[in-house]
C-alpha cells in the first residue's frame, strides 16, 4: 500500500510549479526590458575608462615618506637625541614640503642649536603653511626672539596662546620674550603660569628654567630642568642641569649630567664643550682637551670648542696655539669679548702689537671698560681712549646653549 501511494503523481503541485516558473521568467524578461530604456538606480554602470580616472585624482594622496619621517623625528626628540630628531624633521620637510609641524618643530630644534637665522626661515614657513597654529605660531616667536626681535616674539605668542590657550609652548615664547623686553617679574610669572597650564611640555619646564637661570636661580633652576627631564629627557635640559650644578660647586653632579647628555645624543657638541670648560675649571686641562676634541669631532663648525680650546692653551702661554684656535673661533661665528681679548693678548706677548692692537679695539667695542683689553692696550703701548669709535661694530654671541 505505502509503494503504491508513493509512485502516485502529484497532479496539482506540478501545476503549481509550472505556474510559478512561468511568472518568475514574465518578470526577468520586462525588468531586462525596462533597463534598456531607463537604467535602474540600484544598478551601477560598469566604470568607462575616464570615469575611473577622475575617481583616482579626486582621492586625497597623502605623502607617508614625509610622515613617517616626522614620527621618527618625534621618536628621536622623546628620547632626547636633538641632533637625529633635527635630521629627521629636515628630511620630512625635504620629502614633502608641505608638512608644517615638522618645519615648526625642525626651527625650534635649530634655536637651541643657535642657528637662529635658519630657524626663522624655517618656522616662518610652518606658520605660512598654518596661519592658525599653535606650534606653529609659538615655535616661530621663540625663533623671533633669539634673533633679538623680542615685539615680533611677543606679537606670535599672543597669537599662539589665543590659538590654543592650554598650549605650554605659546606660554613659555611669551615669558622667554618678556624676559628679553626685561620684563623679569612677567617674565617670571608667565614661565610659571606656563607649567602649571601644560606641566607635560617640555618647552614650559625648559622656559621655566632658563628664566631662573638668567634671573639667578641656580637651585630653583636645577629644579625645573629635573622637571623637565622627567617629561622628555632632551639633551639640551642635561646640559643647562650641568651648567647650574657647577654654578653651585657640585662638580659630580655637573660633571654626571653633562656626561648624560652625551650618551642621550652623542653627536651633539654642546655637551662635549660644557665638559671641557667644567675640567678646565678644575686646571684638569688634559681631560678638558680630550673632551673638546670629542666635540670638534662630532661638529667641526662648533666655535665654542675652539674658543675653550684656545683658552687652555693661552693659560698654558702657548700663545701661537692659543692664536690658531681662537682665530677658528671667530671664523665660526664666536664674537665675545673674552675671545676678542685673549686673541689680542696672546699677539701682544709675541710683540705683535700690530695685529694685537685690532683685536683688544674689539673687545673695549663690545666692553669698554675690561680690565685685560686695557692690559694688553697698555702693553702695546696704545691708547684706548678711540677704541670704542675705532672698533667695527660686533655682537656679543648668547651662551653657549640657549
Amino acid at each position: 500500500m505505502y509503494l503504491n501511494s508513493r509512485q502516485k503523481p502529484k497532479t496539482a503541485n506540478w501545476r503549481l510549479r509550472n505556474w510559478l516558473m512561468l511568472a518568475v521568467i514574465y518578470a526577468i524578461t520586462g525588468l531586462l526590458w525596462l533597463r534598456r530604456d531607463y537604467p535602474l538606480a540600484f544598478i551601477d554602470p560598469a566604470p568607462t575608462p575616464a570615469t575611473a580616472a577622475a575617481e583616482i585624482e579626486e582621492e586625497p594622496v597623502e605623502n607617508d615618506a614625509g610622515l613617517d619621517h616626522m614620527a621618527r623625528g618625534d621618536l628621536y626628540f622623546d628620547q632626547g637625541n636633538l641632533t637625529a630628531a633635527r635630521e629627521a624633521y629636515e628630511e620630512a620637510v625635504a620629502t614633502n614640503p608641505d608638512l608644517a609641524t615638522a618645519y615648526a618643530r625642525w626651527g625650534r630644534l635649530l634655536v637651541l642649536r643657535l642657528k637662529y637665522d635658519e630657524a626663522v626661515i624655517r618656522t616662518q614657513r610652518a606658520v605660512e603653511l598654518a596661519p592658525d597654529d599653535a606650534e606653529a605660531l609659538a615655535a616661530h616667536s621663540m625663533a623671533l626672539d633669539y634673533t633679538g626681535d623680542a615685539a615680533g616674539a611677543v606679537r606670535y605668542a599672543q597669537e599662539a596662546i589665543a590659538a590654543n590657550p592650554n598650549n605650554g609652548a605659546g606660554h613659555a615664547a611669551l615669558a622667554e620674550a618678556y624676559m628679553s623686553q626685561q620684563k623679569f617679574q612677567e617674565a617670571l610669572a608667565t614661565a610659571e603660569q606656563a607649567v602649571q597650564i601644560d606641566p607635560d611640555s617640555v618647552w614650559a619646564w625648559r622656559s621655566l628654567g632658563w628664566i631662573r637661570e638668567n634671573l639667578g636661580l641656580w637651585q630653583e633652576a636645577i629644579e625645573a630642568y629635573r622637571e623637565g627631564i622627567a617629561v622628555t629627557p632632551l639633551s639640551y635640559l642635561y646640559v643647562r642641569l650641568g651648567m647650574n650644578e657647577r654654578v653651585l660647586g657640585n662638580t659630580e653632579a655637573a660633571t654626571a649630567a653633562l656626561l648624560e647628555s652625551t650618551v642621550v645624543d652623542p653627536r651633539n657638541p654642546f655637551g662635549y664643550a660644557q665638559l671641557g670648560l667644567t675640567y678646565i675649571n678644575m686646571d684638569d686641562y688634559a681631560s678638558a682637551s680630550d673632551y673638546l676634541q670629542q666635540g670638534i669631532t662630532q661638529d667641526p663648525t662648533y666655535a665654542y670648542s675652539y674658543a675653550l680650546l684656545g683658552l687652555i692653551y693661552y693659560r698654558q702661554r702657548n700663545f701661537e696655539g692659543a692664536i690658531e684656535q681662537l682665530e677658528k673661533a671667530v671664523s665660526f661665528g664666536q664674537t665675545t669679548s673674552d675671545v676678542y681679548y685673549e686673541l689680542g693678548l696672546a699677539h701682544a706677548y709675541l710683540e705683535q702689537c700690530e695685529q694685537a692692537i685690532p683685536w683688544l679695539e674689539r673687545a673695549l667695542a663690545l666692553e669698554p671698560d675690561s680690565p685685560p683689553a686695557l692690559e694688553g692696550m697698555r702693553i702695546c703701548g696704545a691708547t684706548p681712549a678711540a677704541a670704542a669709535e675705532a672698533a667695527p661694530e660686533a655682537t656679543p654671541e648668547p651662551a653657549p646653549a640657549p
